[in-house]
């Protein structure tokens, strides 16, 4: 999709890159925090296929050492 934008308006292949850097910072960064929500270090997001893991698995019902849990899940406990 930045491609296409920036190909539409024109710029160069430079133009695509700079704008990809902010992208990549955002998917990394939501991926640090899924990994967080189930107890586990963000660097497992490169692990192969630990995605589809993070993707379809819930996350942990209480509080872990990455805070609580973001559902609100732990209020009885």
């Amino acid at each position: 999709m930045i491609g296409f934008f920036v190909g539409a308006s024109g710029g160069g292949e430079g133009t695509m890159y700079l704008f990809l850097i902010p992208a990549y910072w955002f998917i990394w960064a939501q991926g640090a925090k899924r990994c967080h929500d189930r107890g586990n270090s963000g660097w497992y997001q490169l692990i192969p296929f630990y995605g589809l893991w993070i993707l379809f698995g819930d996350g942990d019902e209480f509080e872990n050492e990455y805070g609580p849990d973001p559902k609100g899940r732990n209020i009885n406990r």
